[in-house]
C-alpha cells in the first residue's frame, strides 16, 4: 500500500502536483493516464523519492520490494543488457531465471549488445526484463508501451497479465491507453495536478 497525503511538487514556481491525496492498494493494477507534460513521470519520481516534495508518502513495503525505472533513465551506454541483468539480479538478490526471462521477451538477438545500439523498442523490452529480474512486489512503470510495434506490445501485455495473476501491485503510467486499459483494475486520471479515479 502507498498512501499520499497532501503531496505537492513545484518546479520553477510552477505547481505540478497539487495537494494530491490518494491510496494505492496492494495487488491491484493501476493505469495512470494524462496528456504529455501533465506530471505523470513526476508523480512516479515523487513516490520513488527522486524529487523534493511537500506532504506525506508512506509505504507498507520495504524499500527493496519495489522497482522503478524512469522513461528517461540514462543507462551506461557501453554496458550490455546482459551486464545490467546480471548486476540487478545480484543487487536485488533475485531468484528469477535470466534465461527464462530472455526467452520470454524474445530478446536473445540483442541482449548482449551495448545499450547504445538499442532502438526504442529494444530498450523498452530490455527495461521490461529488468522488472522481471527484480522480482519485486510493486512495479512502477513509466510509458513502457511507448515505441512498441504490435508484436512487442503483445509481449509486454502477456508479461503484465502474468504479473497481475501473481498479484503484483502495478502503477502503469501512459498516455496511450487502448491496449493496457484492458488489464487495469482502476484507472486514475492526472489532470490539473490532482488524481481522479474511475473504474476500468
Amino acid at each position: 500500500m502507498i498512501t499520499l497525503k497532501n503531496v505537492q511538487v513545484s518546479f520553477h514556481e510552477q505547481q505540478i502536483l497539487r495537494d494530491v491525496s490518494y491510496v494505492f492498494e496492494d495487488h491491484l493494477f493501476y493505469l495512470i493516464t494524462a496528456r504529455n507534460g501533465a506530471g505523470k513521470t513526476t508523480l512516479l519520481n515523487t513516490i520513488a523519492n527522486l524529487v523534493p516534495y511537500n506532504g506525506d508518502i508512506t509505504f507498507r513495503l520495504k524499500s527493496d520490494d519495489f522497482f522503478y525505472i524512469p522513461h528517461d533513465y540514462q543507462f551506461i551506454p557501453h554496458m550490455t543488457g546482459m551486464d545490467y541483468y546480471n548486476l540487478y539480479w545480484s543487487l536485488w538478490e533475485s531468484k528469477a531465471d535470466l534465461t527464462e526471462i530472455i526467452t520470454a521477451l524474445k530478446i536473445n538477438d540483442f541482449i548482449n549488445k551495448k545499450i547504445s545500439e538499442y532502438s526504442l523498442g529494444m530498450r523498452q523490452l530490455f527495461v521490461l526484463g529488468l522488472y522481471l529480474v527484480s522480482d519485486t512486489q510493486l512495479w512502477m512503470m513509466d510509458e513502457l508501451n511507448n515505441g512498441l510495434d504490435n508484436e512487442n506490445l503483445n509481449v509486454l501485455l502477456e508479461q503484465l497479465r502474468i504479473a497481475k495473476k501473481a498479484q503484483r501491485t502495478i502503477l502503469f503510467v501512459t498516455h496511450q491507453t487502448d491496449d493496457v486499459s484492458r488489464l487495469a483494475d482502476i484507472v486514475v486520471d492526472l489532470t490539473g495536478g490532482t488524481l481522479h479515479e474511475r473504474m476500468a
